[in-house]
């Protein structure tokens, strides 16, 4: 099944300039990695929108292997009421196939474990099992058939621009999530001021952003999350964060980011097996923010000739 954790992101703490992501449940600060990224948009996922409670969980505890085996240490270890272990989770980067190896491995795992289910993600794919009286497994199709959710969709608290919500790949209403929830997420600008003024159609600038940053990071269909453009030609958004995605013309990515001055920029970029990539990098106007609000497609970002 595609996987659940798409619409979901890990928070951002910086170190000495040098950006880390913060595990809720372990409480400390990790190397961005593109394993412990998926991990952790694992943990948002379950705490957030499948009800399960931070307290309650473990990530990387040892687990004691055979005197043949090496120890090895489980990614995500989810306890029930009883501190019984329910669900264990094996996490690999979003580049990584799940295989028959991945299931091995999470297998070894919980003959020592014994937790009823089993989760493998790479962050684009999801594969839920079961664990049967007899040591067998049975493939679950639906996460929702054992854990449900605990709301219809994953509305945020404090969320803004009432009315504005749309469905996901899986059907789940996703309303918009607030500025400050995109701030501590690090794809958005960590500037204290916030954008004032008023876009086209009386449309508040500061949650029109909001709204589009909840489309674009959450439906803008199958795409690579979190890549991130190094050295910026715009001064104040060095290592911000793009989507991108394999199209009929090759790679494209796309992102809207904001300066140190509260100016808007659009990234847009193509690249291919022939031709060096190519960056543009376009101002918004204030006319044109609501815009953003009526894109469904990086294509559409990419080919927004206004901006040419």
């Amino acid at each position: 099944m595609a996987s659940l954790i798409t619409s979901h992101f890990p928070i951002v703490r910086f170190e000495d300039g040098v950006r880390k992501w913060f595990n809720p449940v372990s409480k400390v600060r990790a190397a961005d990695r593109p394993e412990e990224r998926v991990r952790l948009r694992m943990i948002e996922f379950l705490v957030r929108e499948a009800g399960f409670s931070a307290n309650r969980m473990s990530t990387e505890p040892p687990v004691p292997m055979q005197a043949s085996e090496r120890a090895g240490r489980a990614d995500i270890l989810c306890f029930d009421e009883f501190h019984r272990p329910l669900l264990l989770v094996e996490c690999k980067a979003e580049s990584v196939k799940l295989s028959e190896q991945t299931a091995m491995q999470a297998a070894r795992y919980n003959l020592q474990i014994r937790a009823p289910y089993i989760l493998l993600t790479n962050g684009i794919r999801d594969l839920l099992f079961a664990i049967q009286e007899d040591g067998s497994t049975r493939y679950v199709p639906d996460f929702r058939s054992v854990f449900p959710l605990k709301m219809k969709g994953n509305t945020e608290p404090g969320t803004i621009a009432e009315g504005s919500a749309h469905a996901d790949d899986s059907n789940r209403i996703i309303s918009a999530r607030p500025i400050t929830y995109w701030q501590e997420r690090g794809l958005w600008t960590n500037n204290k001021t916030l954008i004032q003024g008023v876009g086209t159609n009386n449309v508040p600038i500061e949650e029109a952003i909001a709204s589009f940053l909840t489309r674009f990071w959450t439906t803008f269909g199958d795409t690579t999350q979190y890549i991130p453009i190094a050295d910026s030609l715009i001064k104040g958004i060095n290592g911000a964060f793009v989507r991108t995605k394999v199209g009929e013309t090759g790679h494209l990515a796309a992102g809207v980011f904001i300066d140190s001055e509260q100016q808007l920029w659009l990234l847009q970029a193509r690249a291919n097996d022939k031709n060096e990539p190519v960056f543009r990098f376009n101002k918004i106007k204030d006319t044109d923010i609501s815009l953003l609000l009526t894109f469904v497609s990086i294509e559409q970002l990419i080919n927004w000739s206004s901006l040419y």
